[in-house]
This record gives structure tokens, sequence and C-alpha cells, in this order.
């Protein structure tokens, strides 16, 4: 089986390993996010004085 490939090999590692650190540290951001201040946000129904 011939897998083709887009990039050579040292292109691979110099593009590759950034962009999976990026991909990385965007996922725990998401995650903290999410899980963290997401939380913190609340809805509190406004409820108007009756005249």
């Amino acid at each position: 089986m011939c897998v083709h490939r887009s990039l050579p090999d040292g292109l691979q590692l110099t593009l590759g390993l950034p962009l999976i650190a990026i991909a990385l540290l965007g996922l725990g951001a998401y995650a903290w996010v999410r899980f963290w201040v997401h939380p913190r946000f609340y809805f509190v129904d406004y409820i108007h004085a009756h005249r």
C-alpha cells in the first residue's frame, strides 16, 4: 500500500508539531471557558412591578 503525503517529513515536523500544540491549547482554553467561566453566568428572570 502506497501512502501519498502532501508534505515532506521535515516539513511535517516543523508544521505539524506547532499546529498540534495550538490545537491542544485551543481545546484547553475551550474546556476552561466551558467548565469554569460559563457556569458563572446564570439567567435571572426580571419581574416587572405591577401597577
